[in-house]
């Protein structure tokens, strides 16, 4: 039954980015909602589930709209695997710490992402303030205002005992 809310989330999301984040487009920049989708499972997902579900969502973004055929898939994939790695091993306690451990995983989504559909278009640093930091300032203020309004305990960790509690049990 998680699997499949997981499932409906990420095509929620890949239909809100490719029907309406045209709207929220800023200059040609647009936010990346997919990401937040797939953060969002990733703190009640493990990483086979989010590593398959980053690929789907990523081809089904691939296949829909322009761009290489691929690249969403893998940079989902990598985003959906390093966000349930990160958010199981820090203990998270303020928005904050979230806001930089889902800054890590933008960052690397970003970067893959426009590194394989701009590569020997743009020098790194061209591309890196032309395309990845707009996109991915832009995807944290998106991510802290959806963050900002859920509960706490949805997404609050505590390291108990050496390991990591699901965060259910406050």
């Amino acid at each position: 039954m998680k699997q499949i809310s997981h499932i409906v989330i990420l095509i929620a999301a890949v239909v809100t980015q490719i029907t309406i984040v045209d709207v929220l487009s800023v200059k040609g920049i647009s936010p990346d909602l997919v990401l937040i989708a797939l953060c969002f499972v990733a703190l009640r997902g493990d990483r086979y589930e989010l590593t398959a579900l980053g690929f789907l969502a990523g081809l089904l973004l691939d296949s829909i709209g322009p761009g290489i055929l691929g690249a969403n898939a893998l940079a989902k994939s990598i985003a959906g695997f390093l966000a349930v790695t990160l958010f199981s091993v820090k203990s998270i306690h303020h928005l904050y710490e979230l806001l930089g451990v889902f800054a890590i995983i933008a960052l690397v989504n970003s970067f893959i992402l426009h590194f394989i559909i701009f590569v020997g278009h743009q020098s790194f640093w061209a591309l890196l303030i032309s395309k990845t930091l707009p996109s991915l300032v832009y995807t944290i203020v998106l991510f802290f205002i959806f963050f900002f309004f859920l509960p706490v305990t949805y997404w609050k960790r505590y390291r108990v005992g050496g390991g990591i509690d699901s965060g259910l049990n406050y």
